[in-house]
């Protein structure tokens, strides 16, 4: 038997080190997975593996992908603050950028920071840029680093795209610094700029080609994992909601009412609060219903973001509409799944007030003169889109957003044409063109 002495044991002892402070950085990585903000680690580097001795500029392999570096380096001398063995050393006006990009809906940047040995003060930022771009944008404020050992910079972000990141030194001076750390979390998007989440909710197309990108503020592509939406920030309401419904998205969660404001907006625009609707006559009506994700409380309170939300008038909420969101309901339980997509349109709407009211929130918040949804129901099964044909049943309301409606949803059925003819949508882009062209004329009539 091998004998175990006292220096193997200091042996073992010194490589535990080594192991554990290289491998903390990952166990030390915060993820915030709540129900609003879905999170996973998209990239993390450490920079352990690699090296790059000289400034110069080249490409090196890091275990993110591959990294451009100039008038940087990898240090690994015991004047270079770092976790674990590896750290980045910036000098001049020295740069490291990811030569890759990250489909992402990037929710937060982290990085560790300090001076190189006994150096002056230095200056650094972090940048990114998209993949059609070919200026960076500046992502912090210029950190100065003053520590002399690792600090952590933090940042909360919202940036969807095909990214890249870069760390710039500033000050342009002889000073070192080190960086270590690199994380980026959020969620990762497919080449359709989705989600997979995001797939099976607009399965029957983008019905007005919203987007991620913060510059099309009016037709903001806003997802969740429980349904889809396109958000109108001049309006401060959801141009549509689309969702899937079946069996599973059915449990016996409660009813969580913790309505939210949506945070993941962009800081710039205005963000409607849980109390915005207040004294108005107008109901904080659901576009995705609350009992159509009981599944798990997680998903009911997703429905209750403020952005799922649009001023409607009590006895519409209340009457038709919730009938017909049960009627729904009652079709998934019989052995069907559902695609659908609700919205608004107009501005101008009768509350219990009675009289008619056109905006809420000092002009920040549109009222509706209509509210439309779209039902596309199937019995359940796979390849949906195949197997939607020319008898498929579909179901399209147009409803005025007044309190002076009727009980009867069926009273309001209408065709997907008359919708996109008041929206300027274009609604089963997925389908094959015959098929569809049958189903938007179709007046549903069970």
């Amino acid at each position: 038997m091998h004998k175990f002495n006292i220096f193997n044991y200091a042996i073992l002892l010194v490589l535990l080190n080594v192991y554990g402070t290289a491998c903390k950085k990952a166990s030390d990585i915060n993820i915030d997975n709540n129900e609003d903000n879905p999170t996973t680690i998209l990239i993390e580097e450490t920079f352990e593996k690699g090296t790059k001795a000289a400034y110069t500029e080249a490409t090196i392999s890091l275990n993110s992908g591959s990294w451009i570096f100039n008038d940087a380096l990898i240090g690994n001398l015991s004047e270079d603050k770092k976790n674990g063995i590896s750290v980045v050393r910036l000098r001049d006006h020295g740069y490291i950028y990811t030569n890759f990009t990250t489909p992402a809906k990037v929710k937060s940047v982290s990085v560790s920071y300090a001076k190189y040995a006994n150096d002056a003060d230095g200056k650094f930022q972090l940048l990114y840029a998209l993949a059609k771009d070919t200026a960076w944008t500046t992502l912090s404020d210029t950190i100065i680093v003053k520590n002399s050992t690792l600090k952590k910079l933090n940042l909360n972000v919202n940036i969807t795209g095909e990214i890249r990141f870069k760390i710039l030194k500033v000050d342009g001076s002889p000073t070192r610094i080190n960086i270590d750390d690199f994380i980026v979390t959020g969620v990762k998007l497919n080449s359709q700029g989705q989600s997979n989440d995001a797939v099976n909710h607009i399965l029957l197309g983008n019905p007005s080609n919203a987007t991620y990108d913060i510059i099309n503020a009016e037709d903001y592509l806003i997802e969740q994992p429980y349904f889809i939406s396109s958000y109108n920030s001049s309006k401060g309401i959801a141009n549509w909601v689309s969702w899937h419904l079946d069996l599973t998205d059915l449990g016996e969660a409660k009813r969580q009412d913790n309505f939210r404001a949506n945070m993941t907006l962009p800081n710039s625009w205005f963000i409607v609060q849980n109390n915005s609707y207040s004294g108005s006559g107008f109901d904080r009506g659901h576009m995705c219903p609350s009992a159509d994700r009981t599944s798990t409380i997680e998903a009911n309170s997703a429905t209750f973001l403020m952005t799922n939300m649009v001023p409607q008038a009590p006895k519409n909420n209340q009457g038709p509409w919730a009938q017909l969101e049960e009627y729904t309901r009652t079709q998934i339980k019989a052995g069907n799944e559902a695609y659908i997509i609700s919205g608004t349109y107009g501005s101008g709407g009768i509350g219990s007030q009675g009289n008619i009211t056109y905006t809420l929130a000092s002009g920040k918040i549109n009222v509706p003169t209509h509210v439309w949804k779209i039902i596309l129901i199937l019995p359940n099964g796979d390849n949906d889109l195949v197997r939607i044909k020319n008898d498929t049943r579909i179901i399209a309301v147009i409803m005025p957003n007044e309190n002076t409606i009727g009980s009867n949803w069926r009273n309001y059925r209408t065709n997907v044409k008359a919708i996109e003819a008041n929206t300027g949508y274009h609604f089963l882009s997925s389908i094959s063109a015959d098929i569809r062209s049958i189903l938007a004329q179709k007046t549903d009539n069970l």
